[in-house]
C-alpha cells in the first residue's frame, strides 16, 4: 500500500471506532473489541501509517475527562451573539459558518438549485466548497455551463458506490475544505432504514467525526405531508436532533415556482424566506409577511381605477377570494398611510364601514424628495420628458419637472436615487 491510501486507512479506523492515544505511549484505543485477525490487520496498518493516523485520530482515551467550564468562563468566551453566516441567495443569517444543517424538501422542489446558486457565491468569496452528490456528471456539466464565471474552488464529487461515498467523505474531511455539502444523506450514507433513529445517529456520526468544525449542509427529503416543528423531515426524529439547524423548503399555494424556507434552529432563528424563479434562476424575495403586504398593495392600486369608492370586501372580491381579509386590511392601511389611497371616514372609528379610493391624481407612484430624511413633495423643476423605472419595476412617465439630483422615495417606500437628466434603472428587486 502507498501513502496515497492513507485517507482510506483513516476512514477504516473511524468506521471501526478506533482512536489513537498519545498519553505516555502511542496506542490504539478500541482495538480490544476486535477479533484476533482484525487486530493483526489494524496493527499492521497502524505501523504503516502511524503519522497520518495519529494526526487524524489523536484524542484522549475514553476514560479521560472532558474539559468542563463554569458559567462565568462560558460567559467570558469570545463568541459573537450573531454568529457569522454564509449568504443563502444573498440573504445572511440562514447558513451559519461552522454549524451543521439539514436542508429538507420534497423531490424536484429546487433544493439543489438554491444551494448551487449560493455555493457558487461562497466559492467566489474565497471559501473552498466540496459537494458530494448523487447526481450524475452530465447534470453537473449542464449546471456549470450556465455560469458566466466558473470558480475553481467549488469541487463536485458524483458518487455511486458505497466505496466512492466513503472515499468522498474522507476527502471532505481534509483541512482545505471549509464548506461540505452532502447530497443526499440517504444515498451518501447508505441508509437502509431512515426511520431507525439508531441507524440515523450512527450514520450522521460518521459525517460529523470527519467534518466537525466545517460548515456542513446535509440535503435530505421531506415527508409528503408537510409538518411543523421539524416533522417535515423524512425519517426518524434523530435527523432533526443531530444537527444545529433545519431548513425546510415548502411549496407556496397558488404559485408554481415560489418556495418558502422555514428554519428550525438552536439559539437564533431567522424569519421565513420567500424564493422564486427569475429568468430560470432562484431569487430571494425576502420576509413573506412584508413581501405579501407590498405585493397586495400593488395589486390594490391596479384594481382601484377611477375615483369610485369601494369597501374592503369589494376590493377583496376584485382581487380574488384567495387573498385573505387581514392581508387586504394591512395593505390598505399601508396605502392610506403613504397617501396613495384615501379612506372614508379618514379617522378610525369602532364599528365603522370604511370605503377606499385612489387619492386624487394618483395615477402612479409620486416621488418625494428626502435629502434630509423628511418627505417633501417635488412640485417644480424641468427634467427631460421620458419614461424611467423605479426599483419596484414600475414604469413612470415624466412629462415635466426637473428636481435636483438626490435621493427620492416613492409612495411605496422604495429609495430611488435620481441624477439630473438621467433615467433610473431598477436594481433587480420587483413585485411579481
Amino acid at each position: 500500500m502507498t501513502k496515497s491510501a492513507a485517507p482510506a486507512v483513516v476512514g477504516l479506523f473511524r468506521r471501526l471506532g478506533l482512536r489513537v492515544s498519545t498519553n505516555g505511549t502511542v496506542a490504539i484505543v478500541g482495538a480490544e473489541r476486535l477479533d484476533n485477525r482484525a487486530k493483526e490487520v489494524v496493527e499492521y496498518l497502524f505501523n504503516q501509517y502511524e503519522p497520518e493516523l495519529t494526526k487524524a485520530l489523536e484524542g484522549d482515551s475514553p476514560e479521560g475527562s472532558p474539559r468542563a467550564y463554569t458559567l462565568a468562563e462560558l460567559a467570558a468566551l469570545d463568541v459573537p451573539e450573531d454568529p457569522p453566516s454564509l449568504p443563502l441567495l444573498g440573504q445572511p443569517g440562514y447558513i451559519v459558518e461552522g454549524w451543521s444543517h439539514i436542508v429538507a424538501a420534497l423531490p424536484k422542489t429546487g433544493k439543489t438549485e438554491m444551494l448551487f446558486a449560493s455555493a457558487v457565491g461562497w466559492a467566489q468569496q474565497g471559501r473552498n466548497v466540496y459537494w458530494i452528490s448523487e447526481e450524475q456528471t452530465k447534470i453537473w456539466s449542464l449546471r456549470a455551463k450556465r455560469l458566466a464565471q466558473v470558480p475553481e474552488n467549488l469541487v463536485v464529487a458524483p458518487v455511486l458506490s458505497p466505496e466512492e461515498c466513503e472515499a468522498a467523505l474522507d476527502e471532505a474531511g481534509q483541512d482545505k475544505w471549509s464548506v461540505v455539502i452532502v447530497d443526499t444523506l440517504r444515498h451518501v450514507l447508505g441508509l437502509q432504514d431512515e426511520n431507525s433513529n439508531s441507524e440515523v445517529v450512527a450514520a450522521i456520526k460518521r459525517c460529523e467525526e470527519r467534518l466537525r468544525g466545517k460548515t456542513r449542509i446535509y440535503v435530505h427529503h421531506a415527508r409528503k405531508g408537510e409538518g411543523e416543528h421539524g416533522k417535515a423531515v423524512a425519517g426518524g426524529t434523530a435527523f432533526t436532533a443531530a444537527v444545529d439547524r433545519v431548513l425546510e423548503i415548502r411549496h407556496v399555494d397558488g404559485h408554481d415556482t415560489r418556495r418558502r424556507i422555514h428554519v428550525i434552529s438552536r439559539l437564533t432563528t431567522p424569519h421565513d424566506l420567500l424564493v422564486d424563479l427569475e429568468d430560470g434562476r432562484p431569487v430571494a424575495l425576502g420576509d413573506p409577511a412584508e413581501y405579501t403586504v407590498a405585493e397586495t398593495a400593488k395589486a390594490i392600486t391596479a384594481v382601484l381605477e377611477g375615483q369610485d369608492w369601494h369597501t374592503q370586501k369589494q376590493i377583496r372580491d376584485m382581487l380574488g377570494s384567495d387573498v385573505g381579509a387581514l392581508l387586504v386590511k394591512r395593505a390598505l392601511d399601508d396605502l392610506v398611510q403613504r397617501g396613495v389611497v384615501e379612506r372614508d371616514p379618514p379617522e378610525k372609528k369602532q364599528g365603522a364601514t370604511y370605503k377606499y379610493r385612489l387619492t386624487s391624481g394618483s395615477g402612479g407612484p409620486n416621488f418625494t424628495s428626502t435629502p434630509k430624511g423628511g418627505a417633501e413633495e417635488v412640485k417644480s423643476g424641468d427634467p427631460k420628458p421620458g419614461n424611467f423605472t423605479s426599483p419596484l419595476g414600475e414604469a413612470v412617465e415624466v412629462k415635466s419637472g426637473n428636481p435636483e439630483a438626490g435621493n427620492f422615495t416613492s409612495t411605496l417606500g422604495e429609495a430611488v436615487e435620481v441624477k439630473s437628466g438621467e433615467p433610473v434603472a431598477h436594481d433587480g428587486k420587483r413585485w411579481f
